[in-house]
């Protein structure tokens, strides 16, 4: 039944007579219940005495009234009801999903309060180990100045030590002037004995005392060898440099060692003989592996062994497949450097600087084709150099055709040179490094 109120109706009996109560009614349950009570009452007055009944009429009709504003007024009040229920779950369904916004929100603010410590945590190492760097960092500083002290006194040393060798060696050079001005002197004698042998009344015998000469000048032009020695990297650079830079006058002889290092070279040289060029190019399998004390034994061992051969050392190539061994082959060729520098007839070739990445194989250790020429050619050049150089400064001319003498390994009692500052500082930051253990 629909409890909402409607326009106000007037109370007439079942019969259609009129009623006993004149009112107009809204609700539709008083209604109905007035109608039942007028039809109860109009029984009761034909029954009973109907002036008694007409008293309780007014009393009826002002409850019925009373009654149908109260019902009117319940039923304002439910609707209003029903409409705050609505509200409320409205307000609830809202409530519900800022409370899921809420948490989610709450949970990404414990997610980043999380994040931010944990960044905190990190950046406070990072600061820690920043600021331990930074000490480490002042301490070599320090320690470097000192180095750096140390090394312009070395300098301040060599400066003089090379003014004085300046002057000895303008004194060799008158020597050698002098020495040339004799040679030119016998020269002349010697060409001068020939024509009287020729003007001799015996022209057979001058005839065959003159072709010892000519076989003495023909054997004064021997055949230069060049001794290749290293390791895996030197294989297939004898060839290279027979069939592109060497001459009729050149034999190359190469030693491939795959694995050695420079203490395994100097058994290697076949037959030397003064003049020749010994030419060395290993080391980068003693990186890490062999004793520095051992590689500078062999090191003074070729170079005063074989102090009448002119003696060129490839400095070891950078690593390109662990790069983090190059520190390591940078301060070995530097102890390299400082080994050899005082020896006069040796030249140290610094690699890093002829060879680049481009000119390596995939495994980023062995020489490509084109590094193989590269240092092929490099080779050659310092061999070709260090031959004319060396007859530049050649005094005297063998008269006698007797083979060149045999260079015994080892065989030469020249002393080594004294180890620098520079070597000893960078000898001790190697051993305090483990790097040769």
């Amino acid at each position: 039944m629909d409890n909402t109120p409607r326009h106000a109706r007037t109370l007439r009996s079942n019969s259609g007579s009129n009623t006993c109560f004149p009112l107009s009614l809204t609700n539709d349950l008083v209604y109905e219940f007035a109608v039942r009570l007028d039809t109860q009452v109009k029984k009761c007055m034909a029954d009973a005495d109907s002036q008694n009944v007409a008293d309780l009429v007014p009393i009826i009709v002002d409850t019925l009234t009373s009654l149908d504003q109260h019902m009117n007024d319940l039923l304002e009040c439910q609707n209003k009801r029903d409409a705050l229920q609505d509200k409320v779950k409205s307000q609830t369904a809202k409530i519900k999903k800022l409370r899921q916004d809420l948490e989610i929100e709450r949970k990404a603010h414990q997610d980043t309060i999380l994040d931010s410590d944990t960044q905190i945590l990190e950046l406070t190492e990072e600061k820690r180990s920043a600021k331990l760097e930074y000490e480490n960092l002042r301490k070599k500083i320090s320690n470097d100045k000192i180095n750096i002290e140390t090394v312009n006194k070395r300098i301040d040393q060599l400066s003089s030590e090379t003014n004085e060798v300046s002057l000895e060696n303008n004194a060799l050079k008158e020597s050698i002037d002098t020495l040339r001005t004799r040679l030119n002197h016998l020269q002349i004698r010697v060409k001068e004995r020939n024509i009287r042998m020729i003007s001799n009344p015996h022209p057979q015998q001058s005839q065959n005392r003159s072709i010892p000469q000519n076989e003495t000048h023909d054997t004064d032009i021997r055949v230069k060898k060049v001794h290749v020695l290293g390791d895996s990297n030197v294989r297939g650079l004898g060839a290279i440099m027979s069939q592109n830079y060497a001459n009729s006058k050149t034999k190359i002889l190469t030693s491939c060692i795959p694995g050695g290092g420079l203490c395994q070279l100097n058994s290697f040289i076949q037959d030397p003989v003064p003049g020749d060029t010994i030419i060395m190019h290993a080391g980068t399998n003693d990186i890490c592996h062999t004793k520095w004390e051992e590689i500078k034994k062999s090191l003074e061992e070729m170079c005063t062994g074989f102090s009448q051969c002119n003696i060129v050392v490839f400095t070891v190539p950078p690593r390109y497949d662990y790069p983090y061994l190059n520190k390591h082959i940078n301060k070995f060729n530097t102890l390299v450097k400082y080994a050899v520098q005082n020896y006069g007839n040796v030249r140290l070739v610094i690699t890093k600087r002829i060879i680049t990445p481009k000119q390596m194989k995939a495994d980023g250790i062995h020489y490509n084709q084109r590094g193989q020429q590269k240092i092929a050619k490099k080779m050659m050049d310092f061999s070709s150099r260090i031959g004319h150089q060396l007859r530049d400064s050649m005094t005297i001319i063998s008269l006698d055709t007797t083979e060149a003498p045999h260079i015994a390994p080892h065989s030469s009692t020249e002393t080594a040179p004294v180890n620098n500052t520079n070597e000893k500082s960078l000898h001790d930051e190697l051993d305090e490094s483990s790097f040769f253990d």
